[in-house]
Parts: C-alpha cells; sequence; structure tokens
C-alpha cells in the first residue's frame, strides 16, 4: 500500500471513531430529535472530521435538552443545517449503493448517474426527509405531500455539485471507481463535504422564507426525559395544525418554482460536466503502483 492510500485509510478511520464518539455524545449532549440521530452518525461517517465540525457547531450542546431545543428552533442556521445534514446523508447513501451497482454490473456513466439520482431521492427524500416530517404532520404520506417540492429543490442543489466531483475523482484518480479500493470510499466523502457546502446556502434560504417545513415541536416521548417531566406543562408533545400552517407556508409559490428552475438548471450543469467534459481529463500520475488505463472515460455515450 502506498502512502497515499496509508493516509486515506487513516482518515477513514478517523471517521469511524467520529462517529462512534458522536453516537455516544448524541443523548447526552444533543437535542437531536431520535430520527435525526442515525442522520447525524452517517454524516459523520461520510464527510469525517467536517461531519464532526458541523455537529459541534449546530447540534451539540451542554445545556439542559428542553431549553437548548427552543433555542435550536430559534435558530435558521441550526435548522438548515440539520435538513441538509438529512438531504446530504440520504442522497450520500443512495450515490454509495448505485456506484457500487454500477460497478459491480459495468454500467455506462450516464445510466449510472440515473441510478443515483433516483436512489438519492428514495433515500432523502422517500426515507429520511418522509419519516423525519411524518411526526409533524401525523401522517407519512402526507409529510411527503407537504414536503416533496422543496426537498427534491434541496437534493437538486446538492446533488448539482456531487455529480461532478465523483466524475472528477473518478476520472484522473486511477481505480477510485472501485467500491473494495479505499479511494472510493475518500471520494465519496468528498462529494458529500461538497455537496454539503454547495446545498447549504439554498436551504438556509428556503428556511428562512419559511418555504421549508421543519420539525418545530419535540416529539411525544420527549417529556419522559427526566429533565421535561419537571417542565412538561410549558410543553408540547404536538404541533397543533394551526402551528404547522403559520410557520410553514409549503405550497407552490412563485419563489419555489423559480428555485427549482434554477436547481434544475444547475443540475443539468453538473451533468454535463459530469458525463461529457471530466472523461476529457487526463489521469493523474501517482506512480508505478496504479494502472492508468482510464476505463470510467470510456464510458461516455
Amino acid at each position: 500500500m502506498n502512502p497515499g492510500d496509508l493516509f486515506l485509510l487513516f482518515w477513514l478511520i478517523i471517521s469511524a471513531l467520529i462517529s462512534v464518539w458522536v453516537y455516544n455524545d448524541l443523548p447526552r449532549r444533543s437535542p437531536a430529535l431520535r430520527l435525526m440521530k442515525p442522520a447525524w452518525i452517517l454524516i459523520c461517517i461520510y464527510t469525517g472530521i467536517f461531519g464532526l465540525l458541523v455537529y459541534e457547531l449546530t447540534c451539540k450542546s451542554s445545556k439542559p435538552l428542553i431549553e437548548h431545543s427552543r433555542r435550536f428552533r430559534a435558530s435558521n442556521f441550526r435548522k438548515a443545517s440539520a435538513s441538509t445534514v438529512h438531504c446530504v446523508t440520504g442522497a450520500s447513501t443512495g450515490i454509495i449503493i448505485a456506484a457500487t451497482i454500477a460497478s459491480i454490473l459495468g454500467m455506462p456513466t450516464w445510466l449510472e448517474f440515473i441510478l443515483e439520482y433516483i436512489l438519492s431521492f428514495a433515500f432523502a427524500i422517500l426515507l429520511f426527509h418522509g419519516l423525519y416530517h411524518a411526526n409533524t404532520y401525523n401522517s407519512y404520506v402526507r409529510a411527503i405531500n407537504k414536503t416533496i417540492l422543496s426537498e427534491w429543490i434541496s437534493l437538486n442543489f446538492v446533488l448539482a455539485a456531487i455529480f461532478p466531483v465523483i466524475s472528477v475523482c473518478f476520472t484522473v484518480i486511477p481505480e477510485a471507481d472501485h467500491p473494495t479500493l479505499i479511494r472510493f470510499w475518500f471520494v465519496m466523502q468528498l462529494s458529500a463535504i461538497v455537496g454539503f457546502l454547495a446545498g447549504f446556502p439554498m436551504i438556509h434560504w428556503l428556511v428562512d422564507h419559511n418555504l421549508k417545513p421543519l420539525l418545530l415541536y419535540p416529539p411525544k416521548d420527549r417529556i419522559n426525559h427526566p429533565y421535561t417531566r419537571q417542565k412538561k406543562s410549558t410543553t408540547h408533545s404536538h404541533p397543533p395544525a394551526s402551528a404547522i400552517g403559520s410557520h410553514c407556508r409549503i405550497s407552490h409559490t412563485p419563489e419555489l418554482l423559480i428555485a427549482a428552475l434554477i436547481s434544475l438548471f444547475l443540475l443539468a450543469a453538473g451533468l454535463t460536466i459530469a458525463i461529457y467534459l471530466t472523461p476529457k481529463l487526463p489521469m493523474l500520475d501517482f506512480g508505478d503502483s496504479f494502472p492508468m488505463n482510464n476505463e470510467y472515460a470510456d464510458d461516455l455515450p
């Protein structure tokens, strides 16, 4: 194993240790709701030190849970961070599964990206966001119906950045598209970080303009916490219907439609770069230990 792969292995080990630490820290120091906790653990696996930084800045707190929960709801920055974590986690999960399937079956590049988009949509919106918002709307189907447009826009912005990064790395790094190699997992981490940074501004804008739904109240089991039992008279277990409507203006507004068009334009630009431009890049020479055949570029339709 060359020094580069040793460094990547060390980086991935650090990411795994960070996720274990966050898993142990979440019940004690974080107000994250139950369905947010797997997302925080996965984002640390997918982004390593970057995920830990996001966790420290936007989720972790030494204050009592219910007090911090109120402060958490009051901060659009924290809301946008939590929503971006869900989006990137779902997208990365779908992309990893799709890229693994594509590598095993030898799919062409364009078909691989279609599969990645479908699975990213399924995991990010139908699984992570759908289950997360089901508590707010008291129905999974209603949650999907109310949130799908804004979540789809967010996903497009994230994938518009992830696709070119993956394509560039698979093209210039030898055998980076093989799931059995460390380089593949480093590329997945790098793409998740770039996707988070690219998607966060739009998600923050959607949150800031009340165009993106959020879980505004702690779930029913929150009142079983020792701290909240003393103050459960001031704690709401479920949001009234009027509260959801007053805080989340989720409809086909002109702002959402404009954002959707922008997201589609950027997604198309990202796919164009990924499918047609990056295969023309030269493969980097890392030494004799890497083969220099660019199989990924041969998939150009």
